[in-house]
C-alpha cells in the first residue's frame, strides 16, 4: 500500500534481504565494537545480564556480546539477515537468534537489558505503532532493567543530507536518493538500474524520543552523541540514550 508520499508503508518487509547486506556492507564489526564497548562501560553490562538485541539484523553487535560471554538473544523480522548472522560467525560463538516482529516480542519480562541499535526504530507511519514498540521494549524488561537506543540525530541528518549518491560494491552499481518530507526521511535505493528498494524512518528530536521512552515507564539517565562516547550536542551524528525501568 502506498502512503501519501508515494511510498510503501511496509517497506521494511521487502528491503532487509541480500541487497541490504550489499548496500550496508561498509557497516562492519569495527564500528559495531565502538558502540558495544560504550554500552558495556556506560549502561553498564554485567556478566549475569540477560540481553535482547531487537531488530538485530545480521547480529553485528549481538555476536560481539556473545564472544564476550554475555547471554545474548537477537530478534529480527528478516529471516535472510538472521541466516546471514549464522553463516558469518564470530569465533564460532553465536547469540540465540529468533525471527520476530519488534511490535510483538515472544517474551515475558525476563531481560535485564534491551538494545535497539543502528536506527532500528521509527519505521512505522503510525505514531501509535512506534510508541507501541517502545512499550514492548519496556514490557520485556525486568524491574531495574535497562534500555539502550541508538538513533540518528535528526539535526545532523537534515544538515548533511546528500540528495543523490552513486557507488559500486563488487559488480553492483548502487544509486541512493534521499529526501525529507515533514518529519520523515526517505531513501530510494536503485541497484544496477533494475532493482529498487526504499527506506522511510521517522525523524525524532531528542525531546520527542525522551518523551516516548518516559511514557513507556522508562527513565532516561544518560545520552551520548557518538559511538566513541562523546557528549551529545545539537550537531552530533547520533542520539544514544540509556533508560531504566524502575
Amino acid at each position: 500500500m502506498l502512503n501519501k508520499d508515494g511510498y510503501k508503508s511496509k517497506w521494511y518487509k521487502n528491503w532487509f534481504g541480500e541487497e541490504y547486506l550489499t548496500v550496508y556492507a561498509h557497516r562492519n564489526l569495527i564500528e559495531a565494537k565502538k558502540l558495544v564497548d560504550l554500552i558495556k562501560k556506560e549502561l553498564p553490562l554485567k556478566k549475569s545480564d540477560r540481553i535482547l538485541d531487537i531488530a538485530c539484523g545480521n547480529a553485528r553487535h549481538a555476536k560481539l556480546l556473545a564472544r564476550n560471554k554475555h547471554l545474548i538473544f537477537g530478534t529480527d523480522l528478516s529471516l535472510t539477515l538472521l541466516k546471514s548472522a549464522m553463516c558469518h560467525n564470530c569465533n564460532h560463538v553465536f547469540p540465540f537468534l529468533i525471527q520476530s516482529d519488534m511490535r510483538y516480542l515472544p517474551f515475558c519480562n525476563c531481560f535485564d537489558v534491551a538494545l535497539s541499535l543502528f536506527t532500528s526504530f521509527g519505521y512505522f507511519r503510525s505514531e501509535i505503532m512506534n510508541q507501541q514498540v517502545i512499550i514492548e521494549f519496556a514490557r520485556i524488561l525486568r524491574p531495574g532493567g535497562r534500555l539502550a537506543i541508538d538513533f540518528f540525530n535528526p539535526e545532523f541528518v537534515m544538515k548533511t543530507l546528500e540528495p543523490v549518491s552513486e557507488r559500486t560494491s563488487g559488480k553492483l552499481k548502487i544509486k541512493e536518493e534521499r529526501w525529507i518530507v515533514e518529519n520523515r526521511v526517505y531513501k530510494k535505493i536503485t541497484i544496477n538500474q533494475d532493482k529498487t528498494f526504499s527506506e522511510s524512518v521517522r525523524l525524532y528530536s531528542l525531546d520527542e524520543l525522551s518523551e516516548i521512552i518516559s511514557s513507556a515507564g522508562l527513565k532516561p539517565f544518560k545520552i551520548f552523541g557518538e559511538y566513541d562516547g562523546s557528549a551529545y550536542k545539537h550537531d552530533s551524528s547520533r542520539m544514544i540514550l540509556f533508560a531504566l525501568k524502575e
